[in-house]
């Protein structure tokens, strides 16, 4: 199944729409309105009162918005407080993820597990499966003493004790209609209700609009940038970036911005499974450019442990990292702390120090 978005979701900031555009528009507005509300709907359920607090990483559309980095960055604040972070995530495209279990970086594959579980269990401990009260369950055994959702804003089967909603500042919402109609997993209004702090990733107007009707409505605003870690040997060097994420021009620009010579790039699917003939073109066109192959770690846990031209693959490409950086991470510590604090005062559990 294909993970590219149609095009009317994505307009470009400032350029007018389309007739053609505004007439599809209207004709899905209908399937729009119905799913969106209905999805509203389910938010409002009620959920299950976890063994131990849960801080959840979402967003308000569909694709990619940086929560994966920003749940990597959170595990970090949250084990200086002194908790014991794990991972609960859902395991997109893992075979494996019909019941739930601890990842195994060293012996999971991104096709038994998800590609996004295995750079989650690079950081901590990481439990995949559809039923995440199981999960949660699993992982407090182990001693884990807080849940980290990657994911899962919009399911209220679980109650959250901190909503943390990412935001691309490039991106934005997009043309603001829910699904089918735009990106918005449901109307913007409906799901900033339930959303607890506003984190907006880069540089860009796309995002204003979530921004100010985040600071209406009271919500704390936070600003983060994703730090790019590009290996000194790179630059100079023809390269030829290849990724499938949720929206692939960005890692390019960034690259370009970081004033590398891309020379060429393929962007595939978020979460594509890269075949044989993938690997082979990839290679091939990397041979006849004289560029070196470059990728996002996410991709490369794709690769890892395959053999013949995916191995190849792997081999010949130089991933990548990323870390995210908050503009006030003393702020959100304190939230964080708040959260957990409120939490433990209402079960009458002894303070963390």
């Amino acid at each position: 199944m294909s993970m590219t978005a149609p095009d009317h979701w994505w307009p470009e900031p400032g350029k007018p729409r389309g007739f053609a555009t505004l007439l599809k528009q209207a004709a899905l507005f209908p399937a729009s309105y119905a799913y969106g509300r209905a999805v509203l709907q389910r938010m409002a359920s009620p959920g299950k009162q976890p063994v131990i607090p849960v801080v959840c990483i979402g967003n308000f559309v569909a694709g990619g918005a940086g929560k994966t980095p920003t749940a990597l960055a959170i595990h970090d604040i949250l084990a200086d407080l002194g908790l014991k972070p794990a991972f609960i995530t859902r395991g997109y495209g893992g075979a494996l993820a019909t019941s739930s279990f601890r990842v195994d970086g060293a012996r999971h594959r991104s096709d038994e597990v998800g590609d996004e579980p295995l750079l989650l269990a690079q950081k901590g401990e990481t439990f995949v499966g559809p039923d995440r009260l199981t999960s949660i369950n699993s992982a407090a055994d182990l001693g884990a003493t807080c849940a980290i959702f990657d994911d899962g804003f919009q399911n209220p089967a679980i109650e959250k004790n901190l909503s943390i909603i990412v935001v691309d500042a490039v991106m934005g919402v997009g043309n603001g209609m829910a699904h089918p109609g735009g990106p918005l997993r449901a109307p913007l209004k409906g799901q900033m209700d339930h959303a607890d702090i506003i984190v907006v990733i880069g540089k860009g107007e796309a995002a204003h609009p979530v921004v100010r009707l985040a600071a209406r409505m009271g919500k704390p605003i936070l600003s983060a940038t994703l730090a790019m870690h590009v290996p000194d040997d790179l630059k100079g060097k023809p390269i030829f970036p290849y990724c499938g994420i949720g929206h692939p021009a960005k890692f390019f620009n960034a690259l370009r911005d970081f004033g590398l010579d891309v020379v060429k790039d393929r962007g595939f699917d978020d979460h594509h499974p890269y075949t044989q003939e993938d690997a082979r073109q990839l290679l091939g066109i990397a041979r006849e450019r004289g560029a070196t192959l470059v990728t996002t770690e996410k991709d490369a846990t794709r690769l890892t442990a395959r053999t013949g031209a995916l191995g190849d693959l792997r081999e010949a490409s130089t991933v990548i990292s990323a870390n995210l950086v908050f503009e006030d991470p003393a702020y959100l510590k304190s939230l964080l702390g708040d959260a957990i604090r409120k939490w433990r005062r209402e079960l009458s559990l002894v303070e963390f120090d």
